[in-house]
């Protein structure tokens, strides 16, 4: 093993059980010593160590959970259980290899489409248990992944009857038992809801077995709180639309997640930001402080119990419902305490910015016409519509260590309407209304301080008891918050002579993924660049006699994914066997798998080198650790090993909302939560581009939030519920860590590919100040990807051009002649080429490469 390869794992090592958390504890654990165990589920020996598709890292060597018991000195007793299972596994297999095959013929899709991602329930099985141990543990695994979405049956989101049969046997039957739950993301623990230890080890990279292991003997304990809610399936909002083949309607608006539930219900089983640890913690002292609109809550975290431990406080913010209707409260902030020795105290602070939790209007401009300037920030009458408004009434500060047990700590009083920023509408109206709770939003008739009012008479507003609390008259009146430095339309125009003598046709190769002209094949993920092998993907390097070099980016968002075997001859490296993940390799027909292996051989004498990198937490697990300082390690560890093997741009951080928990693509993103979003990408992002000459990629701007039709599916948004939901993580990453490359999704958005709108640019550049290259997703073999009749087909290289994103990926000979023919019919300028490529030159400058 190499050093970089060690050094990386120890450095990740003691952070991993931050990103577990602990639902459920009765004393039981941790043990005292390593112990005759009986561990048996389906994620003992075939454990996740994280999602399929395009992030599977190649490392050299994964810790399933068996191994790692066993190396941390347990007596394990599963080999008869784990080999009786595989057999049931492997005839599952089968049928599931077959109805794959059905669902292609009948949705009209190729078998690798239909086959990405799609997740095979795990079947129903009989095995009997061993119950003359000294513990046992139940490892329950659940696997994801892009291109298809989880589906709420048994083996999948749901357990089946065998899981709920022996996870409760074995709860009754053992004083020491423990469920640990190896999952990308959420599964109904309803029937299992009362096991006395359920853990939430997640999936952990490269030594997921081994910190299990650790947790166990208590060699590191469980500090992680949930980014996402945890419920019986039929609890979570059903008003908006999931898994529609063309058009998907976000009609919950803006109640996603704890937003959802905190204002219809039900109860969730398991709330966002819940997680216990093997000791206990206390909140008291809560002190609040306005500094103009930067707000500061400061509280005291005890450990009261008898174990090490570390704890999160949470800040929420509940605003006025005023005549928007706004959510009961939303994240403003966290920040985890070190560790703490029982009977250690410390005080953390969490601060925010009130203006950045202001309600989208796409009409605040025309309704405050006769506001004064210290109000809009502008006197121009003709401005267009729309801003972020904070209304009138009292903001109540609330801080805990959930979103469920966070109480009032503090009260701000705003005694006028502020459009604190201006941001005008640039999406059409979507053809339904927003989920808006009627009973939460005052009438137009009585819109002036309703809920003051209600509180000075009873002393409890919104359902908070906020008796005893003196409010903080906010001062806003000279706070109007400016756009970041505008980075729009013109900033590097023709300036640069290498663009200005290059002709259209020069220019549409810089802005066309590299490709072969001689090539046939398409270029696909890790297949689509010479300069590092299993790199995803590169920029043309045919202009290097102007200085212009190439941009080698490689995909994440789980590490660096690049091909474990290469061989280099005099066109380039190139990976040896199938460049695919390889949970889609049984998928591709034989006749064209052996092409593909016969491309990757070397020729006699070639010699064949090995390179490999390190798995990291999925990114779900990593925000569960409620840390930034780890998240910014891993971006350091992927940073240090991007340097080693010269990959320029890391196509991650991913940051979509989990806005259904059936989207298998979550394990990728963070959470339901933006601010959650936006700051761990941030960190990441600082990690990677600590390192000079390396830049990170955030992704996938904007709304994709399922992965049925994923190439031509369209997410209709309205555009209050994006720019306060789906936009706002992105914004958040952009101000707080400057990432060099942003890339668009495959949906489409309220009609328009992600790809190739405007607006969407407009809002990277001039609202979040954005000062990088856009460029695409992977866009591969046209329409054989998508859905049969879909209603939308795949995005135009032209208009992606004329939309100002700089590269269309992965690249290839039709793509390049597209935007020849969108030259010459007047749907994409020359100047906008020069335009694109010019921001290609600015981060070549920023990488230092140009």
């Amino acid at each position: 093993m190499n050093k970089y390869e060690r050094d990386n794992i120890r450095r990740l090592r003691p952070y991993l059980p931050e990103c577990t958390v602990l639902l459920r504890k009765n004393g039981a654990f941790p043990l005292d010593r390593p112990c005759r165990i009986f561990a048996c589920g389906n994620g003992v020996r075939f454990t996740v160590k994280g999602g399929t598709g395009s992030g599977e890292v190649n490392s050299r060597f994964f810790i399933n959970v068996e191994q790692g018991l066993r190396e941390a000195g347990f007596d394990v007793e599963t080999n008869d259980w784990s080999t009786m299972y595989s057999y049931y596994l492997d005839e599952a297999k089968r049928r599931h290899h077959e109805a794959i095959k059905t669902r292609a013929k009948d949705d009209k899709l190729s078998l690798l489409s239909a086959s990405m991602g799609m997740v095979m329930p795990e079947p129903e099985y009989r095995i009997r248990l061993d119950y003359s141990c000294d513990a046992a543990i139940y490892v329950l695994a659940r696997i994801s992944g892009e291109g298809n979405d989880r589906m709420a049956v048994k083996g999948d989101f749901k357990l089946t009857d065998s899981e709920v049969r022996d996870i409760l046997d074995l709860n009754a039957r053992y004083d020491k038992f423990m469920l640990v739950l190896n999952t990308g993301g959420p599964v109904d623990l309803s029937p299992v809801a009362d096991v006395g230890n359920i853990l939430v080890l997640s999936q952990l990279g490269v030594e997921t077995g081994a910190a299990l292991a650790d947790i166990l003997l208590g060699r590191s304990y469980p500090s992680g709180k949930l980014a996402t809610t945890w419920s019986a399936y039929e609890d979570y909002c059903s008003v908006g639309e999931f898994g529609k083949r063309d058009d998907t309607r976000y009609r919950e608006g803006i109640f996603v997640g704890y937003r959802y539930f905190d204002a219809f219900g039900p109860e969730p089983m398991f709330p966002f930001g819940y997680g216990l640890g093997y000791t206990d913690f206390e909140m008291k002292n809560a002190a609040v402080s306005a500094d103009g609109p930067e707000i500061t809550v400061a509280a005291e975290l005890s450990n009261i119990g008898g174990w090490s431990g570390k704890e999160t406080l949470q800040v929420y913010l509940s605003c006025p419902q005023g005549r928007l209707g706004r959510e009961i409260k939303s994240l403003a902030g966290f920040a985890k305490t070190a560790e703490l020795e029982p009977g250690a105290s410390q005080t953390v602070s969490v601060s925010f910015d009130i203006r950045d939790f202001a309600a989208y209007d796409s009409g605040a401009k025309a309704e405050a016409g006769d506001a004064d300037e210290s109000r809009t920030g502008s006197s121009s009458a003709e401005a267009a519509a729309g801003g972020f408004v904070l209304e009138e009434d009292d903001y109540i500060i609330l801080a805990g260590t959930s979103s469920a047990n966070a109480l009032p700590v503090g009260v701000l009083h705003l005694g006028s309407d502020h459009i604190v920023r201006e941001a005008k509408s640039l999406f059409p109206a979507p053809d339904f209304e927003d989920l808006k709770p009627a009973d939460l939003t005052r009438s137009d008739e009585n819109t002036a301080g309703s809920d003051a009012a209600h509180a000075a008479q009873s002393g409890v507003c919104r359902g908070f008891d906020i008796s005893g609390l003196e409010a903080i008259d906010l001062n806003l009146s000279d706070c109007t918050a400016e756009h970041p430095e505008g980075t729009g339309s013109g900033i590097y125009r023709a300036g640069d002579a290498a663009i200005s003598y290059l002709s259209g046709a020069e220019l549409a190769y810089l802005n066309t993924g590299a490709f072969d002209p001689k090539k046939r094949m398409p270029n696909v993920i890790g297949d689509s660049a010479s300069t590092v092998a299993g790199a995803a993907g590169e920029t043309t390097s045919m202009f290097r006699q102007f200085g212009i070099d190439n941009i080698v980016m490689a995909d994440g968002p789980a590490g660096v994914r690049i091909a474990r075997r290469y061989y280099e001859d005099k066109k380039g490296r190139h990976s040896v066997g199938l460049p695919i993940p390889e949970s889609m390799l049984e998928f591709i027909p034989a006749p064209a798998r052996k092409l593909i292996e016969m491309a990757g051989r070397p020729k006699k004498g070639v010699k064949i080198e090995e390179q490999f990198c390190t798995a990291i937490p999925i990114a779900t697990a990593v925000a569960q650790s409620f840390n930034t300082e780890f998240a910014e390690i891993c971006g350091d560890v992927v940073g240090s090993e991007m340097d080693i093997f010269g990959i320029d741009l890391w196509l991650a951080p991913a940051l979509n909302i989990h806005r259904n928990v059936l989207c298998g693509h979550n394990f990728e993103y963070f959470s339901e939560d933006p601010v959650v979003s936006g700051k761990f990408a941030a960190a990441l992002t600082r990690g990677v581009q600590s390192h000079p000459g390396r830049g990170a990629t955030i992704k996938h701007f904007a709304a994709n939030n399922q992965e049925t039709n994923r190439y031509a599916n369209n997410s209709v948004i309205s555009e209050r519920a994006l720019r306060e939901i789906y936009l706002k993580g992105f914004g958040i990453c952009i101000r707080e860590s400057d990432p060099m490359a942003l890339m668009t999704s495959y949906n489409l958005l309220n009609g328009e590919h992600t790809s190739e709108s405007r607006a969407l640019t407009e809002i990277a550049r001039e609202e979040f100040g954005f000062d990088g290259l856009i460029m695409t997703d992977w866009v591969i073999a046209g329409d054989l990807l998508l859905a049969g009749g879909s209603k939308y087909g795949t995005p135009d290289p032209a208009k992606v051009a004329a939309a100002g994103s700089s590269l269309f990926m992965p690249g290839g000979r039709k793509d390049h002649r597209k935007i020849l023919k969108g030259l010459e019919n007047g749907t994409v300028t020359i100047e906008q080429l020069r335009e694109n490529a010019g921001w290609i030159l600015h981060v070549l400058r920023r990488l230092g490469k140009y």
